[in-house]
């Protein structure tokens, strides 16, 4: 016959259970706020001086990052193309984690996401997202006529109006389930 659960056990139990509980929710976050970055892989552009949007957001989610972007502006002025593949930067301080997903400069490989964009020279086009360097994302995009990595080339923010929407799920390193 085994003892009855002392009230010292019931606390241990109950502190036990709390602490896990927490631990759970230390994995997942709130959205929060930041200023995304786009590079490119030659010369970085720049985004019009006042743009419609650029709201960049993201939150954790188990070992992966979540983020958000959307990027308009109607005024292309300050706004250049800046040369290469776009690189839309994570938060500072973050490192994706390449035992998780391929990082590669490649646009077709390690697809975390997926991209809306829209230029007025090339019209409306959707794609994908993938890990392009260890702390930045790059996107292809097609359309009817059109297929290819959006940068300097191909839905430039030069453009008279841009609009950018993505979103991705990012495995970021040191990160656990």
């Amino acid at each position: 016959m085994l003892p009855a659960a002392s009230s010292a056990d019931e606390d241990l139990t109950a502190l036990l259970t709390l602490l896990q509980i927490e631990n759970n929710s230390n994995q997942n976050s709130n959205w929060v706020s930041y200023p995304l970055i786009i590079g490119a892989v030659t010369a970085s552009p720049s985004k019009a001086t006042t743009p419609d949007v650029d709201s960049a957001f993201w939150r954790r989610s188990g070992d992966s990052m979540e983020i958000t972007y959307t990027y308009i502006h109607t005024n292309n002025a300050g706004a250049a193309a800046g040369t290469g593949i776009y690189l839309f930067s994570l938060p500072s301080g973050y490192t994706i984690d390449s035992s998780k997903v391929v990082v590669s400069a490649d646009t077709q490989t390690g697809i975390v996401g997926s991209m809306a964009v829209e230029t007025v020279a090339e019209g409306k086009a959707g794609g994908a997202l993938a890990t392009y360097t260890n702390t930045a994302l790059a996107s292809r995009a097609a359309n009817s006529s059109l297929d290819g990595d959006v940068g300097s080339a191909l839905f430039d923010l030069a453009d008279t109006t841009v609009k950018y929407s993505f979103s991705a799920r990012v495995p970021i390193l040191g990160w656990s389930n």
